[in-house]
């Protein structure tokens, strides 16, 4: 009986351990995914304003041509 008893401590020992690994690699994943979206938001940012400064630069050059 004692057997059987330390037995399910050490396999509730080893599943916490498990579930604790788990949760740190979905921890570590929504981490990640965080960053990436972060990085994305800001080179969407970037290309917008690219975008905007061509826009800017060929209206000029039109407005020029014109005068």
């Amino acid at each position: 009986m004692a057997g059987k008893v330390e037995s399910i401590g050490v396999e509730k020992d080893e599943l916490a351990k498990v579930v604790a690994e788990a949760q740190l690699k979905e921890s570590v994943s929504e981490l990640r995914a965080s960053k990436e979206r972060e990085a994305n938001k800001e080179l969407e940012e970037e290309l917008m304003m690219y975008k905007k400064k061509v826009v800017e630069q060929h209206e000029k050059g039109f407005h020029k041509a014109i005068r």
